[in-house]
């Protein structure tokens, strides 16, 4: 469909070709192509507005795209700190767990040895008590055979009393060593335990200090994630939002330069009608109006001629002044 420019263009151009023939119908044709192909206008207006539709909804797609791939950085960002953070709690689970193991084993170990040394010292007082029964037997025995040599009885009272006097010794010795042995194998023990519980107590604040770090690792990790994700989303609606203006603005100038195209348009299409109804008056008026040459000064002049001229009939009259009313006849 063709455009006010173009129709402009051809009636114009129409007319003016239609002028320069001669009235030949080709130069009418040849001059309302030409008029056809010279108005662009609304060709011009079509495309811009098309075009900054295309823009605008290229756009819309660009910024649409770059909002999805904001928001999907962000949320691969976030679940990447997720997964960083729950491989780093599983870690730090186990080193914890490890250490706590190899203080609770030291405890153990240390206790062991305590225990061990225990041991040691039951058997060395046994050994001492053995020693000192074998040393008694052999003093009583040494006691009695002097006693025999001289003749005195074992059963009178000061053998036996010198007999019960040793044995109260020696069963005293042997106390005092089974008390020594007792007290410092229960120092032994005491200490022992001492270990194992101080191993158990720091394994357990070990387990307990890695649970309570690993908590806020944890929730650190979910913080800065959601952190993330929220401001992806903010940045990839953003994004949008600029889209849009950016959009509504491409649409918006190419409205305004459709509206002045169309306004170019129309104007074209007005002027075309109005050159081509002045070119057609300027070209009827021009062949219909012959030249009639002045008497007096032998220039010419544009007069219509009378009705009784053929194919004139409709020519408008001259009004000549009174000085040329004498000559009206000879020149008419």
């Amino acid at each position: 469909m063709a455009t006010g420019s173009q129709l402009g263009g051809i009636f114009s151009g129409a007319a003016t070709g239609f002028s320069l023939s001669g009235g030949n119908p080709l130069g009418a044709l040849a001059g309302g192509v030409f008029g056809f192909l010279s108005g662009d206008n609304g060709k011009n207006a079509k495309t811009d507005l098309r075009y900054s539709q295309y823009n605008a909804d290229m756009v819309l797609q660009a910024g649409q795209a770059n909002a999805a791939m904001i928001a999907g950085l962000a949320g691969a960002n976030a679940a990447m700190t997720m997964a960083a953070a729950k491989f780093n709690i599983e870690i730090g689970s186990q080193v914890d767990q490890y250490n706590a193991q190899l203080r609770s084993f030291l405890g153990d170990f240390n206790a062991s040895l305590l225990e061990n040394e225990a041991q040691l010292v039951w058997e060395s007082a046994e050994l001492d008590m053995l020693q000192m029964e074998q040393q008694f037997a052999r003093d009583l025995g040494t006691m009695r055979v002097n006693y025999g040599k001289s003749g005195v009885l074992m059963d009178q009272d000061s053998p036996l009393e010198a007999q019960i006097d040793a044995q109260t010794q020696h069963e005293l010795d042997v106390m005092i060593v089974r008390h020594g042995a007792d007290l410092q194998a229960k120092k032994l023990q005491d200490a022992a335990a001492r270990s194992r519980w101080e191993g158990n107590v720091e394994a357990q604040s070990i387990m307990y200090e890695g649970f309570m770090n690993n908590i806020m690792q944890f929730g650190q990790a979910t913080l800065t994630a959601a952190g993330q994700v929220v401001q992806g989303n903010a940045n990839a609606a953003m994004t949008m939002y600029n889209s849009q203006i950016q959009a509504n603005q491409i649409l918006v100038g190419g409205q305004q330069d459709y509206a002045s195209y169309k306004s170019a348009d129309r104007q074209a299409l007005m002027s075309g009608l109005f050159s081509a109804a002045g070119t057609l008056g300027k070209s009827y008026f021009d062949n219909k109006v012959p030249s009639v040459s002045n008497p007096f000064t032998g220039g010419g002049s544009k007069q219509p001629k009378t009705s009784s001229w053929s194919g004139f009939s409709n020519a408008r009259p001259v009004y000549l002044s009174s000085a040329w009313a004498p000559y009206q006849s000879s020149l008419l």
